[in-house]
């Protein structure tokens, strides 16, 4: 992350926080990808305002560290990078499991069956990237 892209001193508790739910509430049998009301939801619990948490997780998508991505009905959800959990300091790659490796392969068969034009090819490189931690995490 260059420095431009790091949030102000006063943001960053919010913008862990924001990466932080993210990956406490997916993978590991749940859906890959965090939807956006459950998201906003959740960071209210946290005292997070609203213009707060929109401005930490812009900033987090900003800096490569969250992918957005909308469903097929159409929710917008969040995942994760590799960027942002290694922003994480109690994160490791690889955050999925093998129990979820049909859940990544179902959203890149999602993306890819889209018309060629709507295809959101960041969200099918992320979904390889974790698939590929999964299987050289299961090598160990």
């Amino acid at each position: 992350m260059s420095d431009s892209a790091l949030p102000p001193e006063g943001s960053k508790r919010h913008y862990r926080r924001v990466l932080g739910v993210i990956h406490k509430n997916t993978g590991h049998g749940r859906r890959p990808m965090y939807a956006s009301h459950a998201l906003w939801t959740k960071l209210g619990e946290f005292a997070l305002s609203r213009s707060e948490a929109r401005s930490a997780l812009k900033a987090a998508r900003e800096n490569d560290a969250v992918i957005r991505w909308k469903d097929g009905e159409g929710q917008l959800r969040y995942g994760l990078t590799p960027d942002g959990v290694d922003e994480l300091p109690d994160a490791t790659m690889p955050i999925y499991t093998p129990e979820d490796v049909d859940a990544l392969q179902a959203v890149i068969e999602r993306e890819a069956s889209r018309p060629e034009h709507d295809q959101n090819q960041d969200v099918i490189g992320w979904a390889n990237q974790h698939l590929q931690a999964i299987r050289e995490g299961s090598d160990d």
